[in-house]
């Protein structure tokens, strides 16, 4: 989903909602439900769609492998059991578990969401319903994308440090503070734009939502 069928689909919504404008309220007020409707369904099937779940678990895989593999390589070669290791193998299990109750959430959200109620099918009410439950997914889902961000901010300038030092046998620059420090700067930025634009998708679903529920 681009920036540019973001913007078709919100400008969309406006153009179908604009027809209703100025028309005889009684005889549109039904038809008028049944498209916002529609435009809802639109919303829950492109999340549905987006497979952040498993993006996450293969963000997680891409990281996580080589990770462990070179934290052991390098407790191999230097004898070297230090506390940082434990320290970085008690945060992978912190996300592990983060990441394990998001999924209970999800589990949860599944079994309130509005298939499971029976209003009338093109009420306000109803539509309301179903909004409130994409913002409950939307909220899950942004939730994932930030421990994968953190997740990636975090370890991935670990990974690239511990990778210098087993294949040159020294700290880049003759300084661990100094190596650390450019990795987390440059590492941290070029993640953070990199999961921002994840992000943005979320946004302008938020604010086609804003528009239907305005126009209730």
């Amino acid at each position: 989903m681009d920036a540019m069928y973001r913007k078709s689909r919100y400008q969309e919504i406006v153009k179908k909602v604009n027809l209703f404008k100025g028309q005889n309220k009684h005889n549109v007020t039904s038809d008028k439900y049944t498209m916002l409707q529609e435009e809802v369904n639109k919303i829950i099937e492109s999340l549905r769609n987006t497979g952040d779940q498993e993006n996450a678990r293969i963000h997680y895989i891409l990281l996580t492998v080589p990770l462990v593999c070179i934290l052991v390589w390098h407790m191999i070669k230097y004898s070297a059991y230090t506390s940082d290791t434990i320290v970085l193998m008690l945060i992978g299990v912190a996300f592990a578990l983060a990441n394990h109750k998001i999924n209970l959430v999800i589990k949860k959200s599944q079994e309130e969401s509005p298939k499971n109620v029976a209003p009338s099918s093109n009420s306000k009410e109803f539509i309301q319903l179903k909004m409130s439950y994409l913002e409950k997914a939307m909220d899950i889902k942004r939730s994932r994308l930030l421990l994968v961000s953190l997740f990636y901010i975090i370890f991935s300038p670990i990974l690239i440090i511990k990778l210098h030092e087993v294949a040159l046998n020294k700290v880049p620059f003759d300084s661990s503070a100094m190596a650390y420090g450019l990795a987390y700067v440059v590492g941290g930025a070029l993640w953070y734009f990199y999961f921002n634009r994840a992000f943005e998708v979320y946004d302008d679903i938020e604010e086609s939502l804003s528009y239907i529920n305005a126009n209730l």
